[in-house]
């Protein structure tokens, strides 16, 4: 039992020297807790995110509903009537509902089904309606407020949700039982996209802390040199090293939970993936909370006792062994090669594209052996460009001089930018790739019309309350009906009736004469209506059997299109036009035409219809909803990962201004030695310049030759053609070395105050 216990002694000696190792000592465990702490939060705070989507899609599932047939159970339904709306371009989901008896369903957050004349809202739209400019909002809503939906009717901390009470709503279909969602399957290709993404941003925080754990290397040396003096052996002064690291990656763990926690409050302000989560969704799952608990440990003695390897800790001092023996070759390879077949066999496959689970792990797999190029690779290269080429001026003299003697902590801090720099340029390069399928149509400048449909009796100020409205040219009554085709193929078409006055006020043109008909189409709509000018058509009212009618042929005259930025397709027609309809009935349609510069305007149009005819109302403009199926959850899933992008260059950065401050803190006695002596401080502060830019040079070569032989390889395993924008790679390379330039640039001071006289005194 002597040697574990022996070994727990040693390991105690190195918790001692790191926590009692006076102001040297407690600055060393700072800067390793810092580093390692900040890993830590990060990696928690992806442990966090399964456990938020599960608690995300349970709350969905409580809160759906299906509309079903009242079949004799009206007491037991709660009518419903979706209304969908949008305010300054906020979407907003309300639902006006209505208890069809004492036993209705209740919605999840609420007591009770507010009645009519009350509303209940989500906290995000109570923030939005109690906002000082929000009155047309307020006004578009009036209900008296009478409650707040709790957290179990809401998908997020944002949902913007409104339940607002109504009287009078179609008793056909409602609700029997809340608790019938379902959340939305997205598409095998955007799934990829989040395993692409979550590897490529959790792999550098890991290097990362490995880095942290490695911070003060020369510092450590002395320690355990003088450990060696007082008798240590050389076994026990890698057990010490390994107990100062285990203390550091303690209190980083410690640190991290702490940022975590402090942090989780300013998570239902962000939305990955389309999901906003409440604070409290933000838990860690427990298997992955213990295996960071034991990992952030075990990387960081490892990496500790790796470092000194190649070093020989005598009782007098330290010798490296790294600055005579040539680094191999042979296997810094090896890594990316095999995740090259990995990605191979996956292409050939096809799993990932289909969307099969198998082909995850090995995906995952395939991207981190791909990524360790980089790290395995940059080391040798910058050893070998450091013995072939010869600098002539002083500053790249004492640049290079100090990377021979150790090349290696140099290498590990700028190889953690270059993993973020290839994983950015790959998962770009397939963020790219994939916008191409899931396009967005871009936003048609706005149109003047907008149209309001009134289902039941239409309000009869209606049309003048939009008159008035500030930004209304033209507000003008419509008879809307539907034209069957005769020929038994269902084909169908809207046919609006009015007199020409009222055409020419909606279509902004005075060219009308009663007789005429034309054909309406939006912008947005693709392609040629079935019912061509000269066929034979049945016209009905919208709530009449098709099999009726008045039989009508559509105007060869009606080949024209009227103006293509009409927010509805079909016909529009003058009364002698058509035949006799005095007999149909018809929807009344108002149409108005706007200003679109006019501030506010469309909201407007919305509170006055809303406002006078509520869940009656529907309001449809001629810019269409451009997000449909999976180009909403794309859109979120490609701005969470450009910001965790944007995130973890900022923690590479921020672990360059640390460790490049420790390298020159390490150097201070030479420094001060050498501007004693007459070495200008600006020469100083150009070689600490230089001796971080020729490894970047060389990180960001390997980083771009890695970055696009992973894109090459990813795009075909997800389906995708293979095409890699040359403006991408040099963009992401130019923010690199632009971040390791800033952080290099903040250590410039600390070099100044290396070089004052103070620097000589001996220790």
């Amino acid at each position: 039992m002597s040697g574990p216990i022996a070994a727990a002694g040693d390991l105690l000696i190195g918790v001692r020297l790191a926590v009692g190792g006076g102001r040297r000592g407690w600055a060393r465990l700072l800067l390793t807790t810092l580093g390692i702490g900040v890993g830590v939060a990060v990696l928690l705070l992806a442990a966090s995110v399964p456990p938020a989507l599960s608690a995300q899609q349970a709350r969905q599932r409580a809160a759906g509903y299906s509309l079903t047939a009242a079949d004799g159970a009206a007491d037991r339904m709660l009518l419903a009537r979706d209304a969908p709306d949008t305010f300054r371009g906020t979407e907003l989901s309300v639902v006006h509902v209505e208890a069809g008896g004492p036993h209705a369903p209740v919605p999840p957050g609420l007591d009770r089904v507010p009645a009519p004349g009350e509303i209940a809202v989500s906290p995000a739209l109570a923030d939005l309606l109690d906002a000082p400019d929000a009155g047309l909002l307020r006004a578009r809503y009036p209900q008296h407020r009478v409650a707040v939906i709790g957290k179990a009717g809401l998908s997020g901390p944002r949902t913007m949700l409104a339940y607002v009470g109504a009287r009078g709503l179609p008793r056909g279909n409602g609700i029997l039982a809340f608790g019938r969602g379902s959340t939305a399957e997205i598409s095998p290709l955007l799934v990829a996209l989040l395993v692409v993404g979550v590897v490529v941003l959790l792999f550098p925080v890991v290097v990362f802390v490995v880095i942290s754990a490695r911070l003060s290397g020369s510092e450590r040396d002395r320690t355990l040199a003088a450990v060696r003096l007082v008798g240590a052996s050389a076994p026990q002064a890698r057990r010490i090293a390994a107990g100062e690291a285990l203390v550091g990656a303690v209190t980083g763990l410690v640190l991290g939970a702490a940022g975590f926690a402090a942090a989780r409050p300013l998570a239902q302000w962000q939305s990955f993936a389309g999901v906003t989560p409440f604070a409290d969704d933000l838990v860690p799952s427990w298997p992955l909370t213990a295996l960071i608990a034991v990992a952030v440990p075990l990387l960081a003695v490892v990496a500790t006792t790796a470092a000194l390897r190649r070093t020989v800790i005598e009782p007098l001092g330290v010798t490296r062994r790294a600055t005579t023996a040539r680094r191999r070759l042979w296997w810094r390879p090896v890594a990316p090669v095999a995740g090259t077949v990995v990605l191979l066999v996956l292409i050939r496959q096809g799993v990932v594209a289909r969307g099969a689970d198998g082909g995850r792990m090995p995906l995952v797999a395939g991207i981190l052996l791909v990524l360790m190029g980089v790290p395995a690779v940059l080391p040798w290269l910058l050893d070998q460009v450091l013995r072939r080429v010869r600098f002539d001026t002083p500053a790249l003299q004492l640049a290079t001089g100090r990377l021979r003697a150790e090349t290696g902590p140099p290498a590990r801090v700028v190889a953690g930018l270059g993993v973020v720099l290839a994983g950015a340029i790959g998962m770009s390069t397939l963020l790219a790739a994939a916008g191409d399928r899931y396009q967005v149509a871009p936003r048609q400048p706005a149109a003047p019309v907008a149209v309001v449909q009134v289902e039941g009796e239409p309000s009869a100020g209606l049309a003048e309350a939009l008159r008035r409205t500030p930004g209304v040219l033209a507000a003008q009554t419509l008879q809307r009906y539907e034209a069957v085709a005769t020929d038994g193929s269902g084909t169908m078409i809207s046919l609006y009736v009015a007199p020409c006055a009222a055409l020419e006020g909606v279509l902004g043109r005075g060219t009308c004469r009663d007789g005429d008909s034309f054909r309406a189409r939006p912008a947005w709509s693709a392609g040629d209506d079935d019912l061509a000018p000269g066929a034979a058509v049945r016209v009905v009212g919208t709530d009449d059997d098709s099999s009726g009618g008045v039989a009508w042929r559509i105007p060869r005259t009606a080949a024209g299109t009227a103006r293509a930025e009409l927010p509805f397709a079909g016909l529009l027609a003058t009364p002698g036009a058509v035949p006799d309809l005095s007999r149909t009935q018809a929807f009344p349609v108002l149409a108005a035409r706007y200003d679109p510069a006019a501030p506010d305007v469309e909201d407007r149009l919305r509170t006055a219809a809303t406002a006078a005819l509520q869940w009656r109302a529907h309001l449809a403009f001629t810019q269409p909803v451009v997000l449909t199926g999976d180009q909403k959850p794309y859109q979120d899933i490609r701005r969470g990962l450009l910001a965790g992008t944007l995130l973890t260059l900022t923690l590479a950065a921020t672990t360059m201004v640390v460790a490049a401050a420790e390298q020159v803190r390490e150097r201070r006695r030479p420094f001060a030695v050498l501007a004693a002596t007459g070495v200008p401080r600006a020469l100083l502060a150009r070689s600490v310049l230089w001796q971080n830019a020729v490894p970047l040079v060389l990180a960001v070569a390997v980083a771009d030759a890695v970055g696009v032989l992973l894109a090459v390889l990813l795009l075909p395993v997800v389906g995708l053609p293979v095409r890699v924008d040359p403006g991408t790679v040099g963009l992401y390379s130019v923010a690199a070395a632009v971040a390791a330039g800033i952080a290099t640039a903040l250590t410039l001071p600390s070099v100044v105050r290396a070089t004052r006289p103070a620097g000589l005194r001996a220790e």
